[in-house]
């Protein structure tokens, strides 16, 4: 039995309205043009006082007067930055840098021979896809974006642009709603050679402990920092 165009869209549209709408409360947060805002939600505030952790402090993300400024004195870039400024869809609030003896925050298990990551993410009504819920896009864009400022921080000091992302393997395991806050997680897996780092990260939700997306990438050290 064929069915024409009309009759398809007809009975997709029927479908549609049976769907409950998702109802969801946006996370309190300040849409200043700064990245180290008030974030309510209490695990990131404690993930603050774990003695190690230190906050990157990053003026492209901050200070979008300077980012945009002709160089040598701003910044010389040409627009925002796509997953930390203040209008960003899904904006990253805020990365933290923690030593590796601390790594009981990610798993015990794991064998980790550098510091890692953890960011707080918001998903902004912007990057809506179905309705109520995130694009997975936007999964993809955090993974880069962690492996790649994870690579940045694999000496134990931030290093911007002291190398670049190759390749990003992302799984996404689970759908993400709207006005949801978010931890990203970053980690230094294995090293290869003298400039390969492999590196994971995932996107979880910090009360429930779901994970909403995994990734794995190849982060190469830039020929001028071995």
């Amino acid at each position: 039995l064929l069915l024409s165009y009309k009759s398809v869209r007809n009975a997709y549209l029927k479908d549609l309205k049976k769907i409950e709408p998702i109802h969801f409360q946006m996370s309190s947060i300040s849409t200043e043009s700064t990245t180290s805002i008030n974030i309510q939600d209490e695990w990131f505030q404690k993930m603050k006082l774990v003695p190690s952790a230190k906050l990157l402090s990053i003026p492209e993300w901050s200070d979008e007067l300077w980012r945009q400024s002709p160089s040598p004195d701003g910044g010389g870039f040409m627009g925002t930055d796509f997953c930390h400024s203040a209008g960003s869809a899904v904006r990253i609030l805020d990365y933290l840098l923690i030593d590796k003896e601390s790594k009981d925050i990610l798993d015990k298990n794991l064998e980790l021979e550098y510091p890692f990551l953890i960011g707080a993410v918001h998903f902004s009504n912007k990057c809506e896809s179905h309705r109520g819920l995130c694009h997975g896009g936007t999964f993809c864009a955090l993974m880069d974006d962690a492996i790649g400022w994870m690579g940045f921080c694999v000496t134990g000091e931030v290093k911007p642009w002291c190398g670049y992302t190759v390749q990003v393997n992302t799984a996404l395991k689970k759908p993400v709603k709207i006005g949801s806050t978010l931890q990203l997680e970053s980690w230094v897996a294995r090293k290869e050679g003298i400039r390969k780092y492999w590196i994971s990260s995932r996107l979880i939700d910090p009360e429930s402990g779901d994970v909403h997306c995994e990734a794995e990438g190849l982060f190469l050290l830039s020929a001028d920092q071995v």
